[in-house]
């Protein structure tokens, strides 16, 4: 399954511009970050598949900062997921994210194995079955 959360006339219009695609997302995130912490997972979950989805794109740029913000926006997007006990949406986002950082890695086999090692605790073995460990 794919999820979606930009329409595509407002997806196309923020990715024409980075600063705009970027000062959306941190605004998404931070936004998110207010409600997951008042309570409101399921308000959060939009803002921070939003955000998500911008990063994905800033990402693919290489911009500055990019693989830490593309982690933070995928950690909060699978916090709320969690919460609200979306195992699909978490199982998506951990692949999703997965395969776009491993794509950014240099062919070394070192940095590979250190990711691929945990991606095995992230799924549920030595994180006690939380998606917290994926990206830290």
């Amino acid at each position: 399954m794919k999820y979606r959360f930009l329409c595509a006339g407002h997806r196309a219009w923020l990715m024409s511009d980075c600063q705009r695609a970027e000062r959306s997302m941190l605004g998404w995130l931070e936004e998110g970050q207010g409600l997951l912490a008042q309570g409101s997972p399921e308000r959060a979950l939009a803002y921070f598949g939003c955000a998500f989805e911008l990063a994905g794109f800033l990402l693919r740029g290489e911009r500055h900062g990019s693989v830490r913000l593309f982690s933070e926006c995928a950690r909060c997007l699978l916090a709320a997921g969690w919460q609200l006990g979306e195992r699909e949406l978490c199982g998506w986002v951990t692949t999703v994210t997965r395969m776009r950082l491993l794509r950014g890695l240099p062919t070394g086999g070192g940095s590979l194995a250190a990711v691929s090692g945990r991606d095995t605790a992230a799924s549920g073995g030595d994180s006690g079955g939380t998606p917290d460990g994926l990206l830290h």
